[in-house]
């Protein structure tokens, strides 16, 4: 059995298997079924014990009105690559979007935007580290695996919106940044559109709606984030937002209505229907920063809880920050800075919506936890600690599935930042705003 999963695994990519209704064809495909080591869980024939073992992936492409594209025709032993085609594209013009789905339990959905860099420039887009150009498949990790019990989620529905757009989920537009000039599309609104679209379709009844994202894929929710809510409204799911190791761009705070103006021009993303037309307003006039429009979800959404997890030093933050606000920086940025800024944005939004915001703050520099085995083993202390309040336990008590909330999560010398504080030496301490009351 070993021997022959190894060999599946080699031969994957040449692999040609049948589909087993031959009267649903693919709209132009191959009806190639590529088998992708993916650990996951498959019912047994007498039981419904979870084994891990290797899923097949299986196409689908909705232009052909393929059944199979249906979440009730969709099997539990496949992963099903879904192609919307349409407007969707990626910046790689050869390689087609598409998303990807596991179907669990069809009245828990889990929404999940995937991570990677951002393109906001032709050196950015050149970059040996770019922004992914095509899909790019992570393993089925942290809360996306459906195969570990410790998982508050594993027996949902999971749709994962792969990222190939280099826009942070968002653009609508296209750039000169190709071979002499040649236009790219970035797209990562209708990618995202697309799938949000068919989840939509396949949901009449719902009764948990969990949306996540990491690193790209957390700015990613604090854009979409109010729309897909209203979207799943009318069958009134506990919500939970679940958003991962980046909060967007914190410094210099003078100069963040010039960087988000600048990146929301190159996305062409301010008057996407996603947005209420007071936001796209915001948006075109440069006086609006994502995390603001998060603020604002918080306060339209109050019965949906918000969730932040951050490592208190997360060097990939502070990287980005200072790959995109640079010019705009009179020093560059230190960890020491970056985390003085961070606190005081997220005790903004405890004090804004100390009712359905709550933050996890790990100590060091990891970055991204949810998506990783280190969702399992992170606690406050650290991304591996082994004492702590652990993140998963906390995770898991989201939705509030017993009418309590749960408290933020910091453990560290406790502070009183305001905005004329000195900066900390250390950024290892927790403000007072987020420590239990005494």
């Amino acid at each position: 059995m070993a021997l022959r999963k190894v060999l599946l695994s080699l031969l994957a990519p040449a692999l040609t298997v049948a589909l087993d209704d031959a009267s649903c064809s693919l709209d132009g495909g191959t009806d190639e079924e590529s088998l992708v080591q993916l650990r996951g869980m498959a019912m047994g024939e007498d039981n419904d014990e979870p084994k891990h073992c290797d899923l097949p992936t299986e196409e689908c492409h909705t232009s052909g009105n393929c059944r199979r594209c249906a979440l009730d025709h969709m099997s539990r032993r496949k992963i099903y690559a879904v192609y919307p085609a349409g407007r969707t594209a990626c910046l790689n013009s050869s390689t087609p979007y598409y998303f990807l789905v596991k179907k669990g339990d069809p009245r828990k959905l889990v929404l999940a935007f995937q991570d990677g860099l951002s393109c906001y420039d032709q050196a950015s887009y050149d970059s040996p580290n770019a922004c992914p150009k095509q899909p790019v498949l992570t393993p089925w990790a942290g809360m996306l695996d459906f195969a570990d019990r410790k998982n508050p989620y594993m027996t949902s529905t999971i749709v994962r919106i792969l990222y190939c757009s280099g826009d942070v989920h968002s653009g609508n537009t296209e750039q000169p940044w190709g071979p002499d000039g040649a236009k790219v599309q970035l797209r990562g609104y209708e990618n995202a559109n697309a799938a949000i679209e068919w989840a939509s379709r396949q949901f009449p009844h719902l009764s948990e709606l969990v949306l996540t994202g990491w690193s790209a894929g957390a700015l990613a929710l604090q854009y979409w984030a109010d729309h897909i809510i209203r979207k799943f409204a009318d069958r009134q799911p506990s919500v939970a937002v679940h958003a991962d190791s980046f909060q967007g761009i914190l410094f210099p705070p003078q100069a963040l209505p010039l960087v988000y103006k600048k990146i929301n021009a190159v996305y062409g993303n301010c008057g996407n229907a996603a947005l209420r037309p007071e936001i796209q307003e915001k948006c075109k006039e440069g006086t609006l920063s994502w995390m603001d429009h998060w603020a604002e979800t918080m306060k339209w959404h109050t019965s949906a809880v918000f969730t932040m997890t951050t490592s208190k030093a997360d060097q990939m933050q502070l990287h980005v920050n200072q790959d995109i606000a640079g010019p705009y920086m009179p020093v560059p940025i230190t960890a020491q800075m970056w985390y003085f800024e961070s606190v005081l944005l997220m005790k903004g939004l405890a004090e804004k919506s100390p009712n359905n915001f709550r933050a996890f703050f790990v100590d060091g520099t990891f970055h991204g936890f949810l998506r990783r085995p280190q969702f399992y083993t992170a606690t406050a202390l650290g991304e591996s600690a082994t004492s702590g309040p652990h993140l998963r336990d906390w995770i898991a008590g989201f939705p509030a599935r017993h009418g309590a909330l749960l408290d933020h999560v910091c453990v560290g010398p406790a502070v009183n930042l305001t905005r004329a504080s000195p900066v900390p030496e250390v950024a290892n301490y927790c403000d007072k705003a987020f420590l239990p009351e005494a």
